[in-house]
């Protein structure tokens, strides 16, 4: 019988031979582990660099959203400044105000980013109960409106 292939009984040490086999087996597991696991880190350090792409892509995304809603809201507060104005002047025609208000809520119903902060509802609002004047012959346009002022605070506060 071969004795390498014989278990050794207890007490009894292994033979060269099966240190050997040992040897060689245990050498083979390390080296393929080492190979698994330089993979992994591999795998790892492009999932690291795949994330922090994503992150500097997302972080641009929402400054540039953020300065979208900025703009956004300066271009709908200069509209209800000039619609207030008109609302308050003793001059101007109601009818003009009303084509100026059905042109704002047009682009609010239209733009997303209005949408996502709900301007629509506000502007009908404005439009039906904001009546507050300052004096008749007034010429600053950011002291008529209380209610517009209101709403674009909160307007404001969303999209932050």
């Amino acid at each position: 019988m071969n004795n390498a292939k014989r278990e050794p009984e207890a007490g009894q040490s292994l033979n060269p031979l099966q240190y050997a086999v040992l040897a060689a087996v245990f050498g083979t597991a390390v080296r393929y582990i080492q190979k698994l696991n330089a993979k992994d880190k591999e795998q790892i350090e492009k999932y690291k660099q795949l994330k922090k792409m994503y992150d500097s892509n997302e972080k641009k995304s929402q400054l540039e959203r953020q300065n979208q809603a900025k703009e956004l809201l300066k271009h709908f507060e200069q509209l209800l400044m000039v619609r207030q104005s008109m609302f308050c002047s003793p001059f101007i025609h109601h009818q003009h105000r009303l084509e100026i208000e059905k042109d704002i809520l047009s682009k609010a119903t239209t733009d997303p980013i209005a949408k996502e902060i709900g301007m629509e509802e506000d502007l009908k609002e404005i439009f039906q109960r904001d009546k507050h004047c300052a004096e008749k012959w007034n010429s600053d346009g950011r002291k008529n409106g209380k209610l517009m002022w209101n709403k674009i605070l909160k307007w404001k506060s969303k999209k932050d």
